[in-house]
C-alpha cells in the first residue's frame, strides 16, 4: 500500500505511445481517500486496445476450472476493494439459531435485507458490506458485516465477555431473536481485508452461493486506471515510493514461445531488474 500524499506529485501514469514498445501494463488503484496501490504486471501496454485488429473477436472458451478460478478471482477483487475503499470501524459476525437457516443462503440474504434496511432507516447515514463464509468443520454458513457510521448505541456489551486478545466484546441490538451477532470495534482494516478476500475462503462457497451478500449504495468506489511503464519507470516507483520488503518475479513473453525470467532486486536504494533465466512460455 502506498499513501497517497507521497502520490500526489508523481504522475503515475506517463504519456504511452499506441504499442508501447518495451512498457509493461501497470494498474494504479485508488482505494477512496485512504490508499492507493500500484500493481505491476508481466505483458506489455497496448494505449488503445481497439485499434488492434485481430483475426476473430470470438472470446476464447474456458473449461469449467478455469471459469470457476475467474469468478472467485473477481469476488475476492471486489472484496478488497470495497474494504479498503471506505472507513469501516464496526465488524460483526452474523449467525442464525435455526438449523435449517444455517444452510439456506437465499433466506438468510432475505433476512439480512430486512435487517439491514431496518437499520438504515433508523441511521441513515450507516454504510454497510456483508460477506459470507462457511462455517468452519460444520455445515452451513455465516456473515461478517462491516459498518461505517454506526452509532454506538446500536451495540451492546457483552459482560464478562472478552476476545482471545483480552478485548470487551459486543452484540449487535436486533437481531438476538435470529441469532448470534458479536461485533467488534475494527483495529486493523487491511488485516481484515486480507482475511475475507482469501481465495479460499471463496473457493469452500458452492457455485450460486455468491460470497458478497449486501452491499450499500452509499459505500465509496474504488477506481482503477492503467498505464505503461518502462523499467526505469518502475524502478523509480519502487525506489521512491513503495516501500519494498520483498523481491519482484516477472515473467515476460518475448515471441516464438520464450518467456523470459525477470528479477527486480532491492540494491543500494534501488530496483535493478536482472535477467534469471528462460524458457519456453506456458
Amino acid at each position: 500500500m502506498i499513501n497517497p500524499d507521497a502520490t500526489k506529485n508523481y504522475n503515475l501514469c506517463p504519456n504511452s505511445s499506441l504499442y508501447c514498445l518495451g512498457k509493461k501494463e501497470v494498474y494504479v488503484t485508488q482505494y477512496g481517500t485512504n490508499f492507493s496501490a500500484v500493481t505491476f504486471t508481466p505483458h506489455y501496454y497496448i494505449d488503445n486496445p481497439q485499434s488492434i485488429i485481430t483475426a476473430s473477436r470470438a472470446p476464447i472458451p474456458m473449461s469449467y476450472e478455469q471459469r470457476a478460478y475467474e469468478r472467485i478471482k473477481k469476488a475476492c477483487r471486489r472484496i478488497k476493494d470495497a474494504i479498503l475503499a471506505n472507513n469501516f470501524s464496526v465488524m460483526a459476525i452474523i449467525t442464525w439459531r435455526a438449523k435449517y437457516k444455517r444452510c439456506d443462503p437465499d433466506l438468510q440474504n432475505a433476512e439480512l435485507r430486512i435487517f439491514f434496511r431496518k437499520l438504515r432507516k433508523k441511521y441513515p447515514d450507516v454504510k454497510i458490506f456483508a460477506i459470507r463464509h462457511k462455517n468452519p468443520g460444520s455445515k452451513g454458513y455465516h456473515v461478517h458485516v462491516l459498518f461505517e457510521k454506526l452509532p454506538r448505541k446500536a451495540l451492546r456489551i457483552k459482560k464478562g465477555k472478552t476476545d482471545n486478545n483480552g478485548r470487551q466484546t459486543y452484540y449487535l441490538l436486533g437481531w438476538s431473536r435470529k441469532g448470534w451477532a458479536s461485533a467488534e470495534f475494527v483495529e486493523n482494516l487491511e488485516g481484515i481485508a486480507r482475511y475475507f478476500s482469501q481465495n479460499k475462503k471463496i473457493a469452500l462457497l458452492p457455485e450460486g452461493v455468491h460470497s458478497i451478500v449486501y452491499r450499500g449504495r452509499n459505500l465509496t468506489p474504488t477506481k482503477r486506471n492503467s498505464c505503461g511503464m518502462t523499467d526505469a519507470e518502475i524502478r523509480t516507483i519502487l525506489s521512491n515510493i513503495c516501500n519494498i520488503k520483498e523481491s519482484h518475479f516477472f515473467f515476460v513473453e518475448r515471441g516464438n514461445g520464450y518467456k523470459e525470467k525477470l528479477l527486480y532486486i532491492l540494491t543500494e536504494g534501488s530496483i535493478q531488474p536482472h535477467l534469471v533465466g528462460g524458457g519456453a512460455a506456458d
